[in-house]
């Protein structure tokens, strides 16, 4: 890569065109549980966004009593409240943001919490059952703009930057 030296593990990956391909489709992903941002870089670069329905997941429960006659995890504990229906609006997005996702290309995918996680599984699962292969990675970043997303796209494929280039 040319310009200002990479950081974390970007320094560490080989641009594609150092590998000797051509042009290969690569996409990045930033994925969270209210929004997805997926930008395509190859035949025909794009940038797409979806927007979830998940519902906020709620940190605390608030006070829980404990009774001494009921056993660990009693019946109907008030925690799982809504958790079930919360984990089915996720799979449902996720399935949603792997379709947008071209089937060509090496995919990386960033984000805070555990969703890029889930959205890796649900790709490879996607991959294993269309007998495909391809380089999935995960790493944790903050939210980052769409211009960083195509900066790091257009790095990740070899691609020089659009600005601030002089030959």
């Amino acid at each position: 890569m040319t310009g200002a030296p990479a950081r974390g593990a970007a320094a560490n990956r080989t641009p594609h065109s150092d590998r000797g391909d051509e042009a290969v489709p690569c996409t990045v992903v930033w994925v969270d549980a209210r929004a997805a941002t997926i930008v395509h870089w190859g035949v025909e670069p794009g940038l797409e966004r979806v927007v979830s329905d998940v519902p906020v997941h709620h940190r605390s429960t608030g006070h829980v009593r404990h009774e001494g006659g009921l056993l660990h995890g009693g019946g109907g504990a008030p925690q799982t409240a809504g958790e079930p229906r919360r984990l089915e609006h996720v799979r449902r997005y996720l399935d949603q943001v792997a379709a947008r996702i071209p089937a060509e290309g090496d995919v990386e995918i960033l984000g805070s919490g555990t969703m890029r996680y889930r959205l890796a599984v649900t790709l490879r699962h996607l991959d294993e059952h269309h007998g495909r292969q391809r380089e999935l990675r995960t790493e944790p970043a903050r939210r980052l703009t769409e211009a960083q997303l195509v900066a790091r796209a257009r790095a990740l494929n070899g691609d020089r930057p659009a600005r601030g280039y002089r030959r």
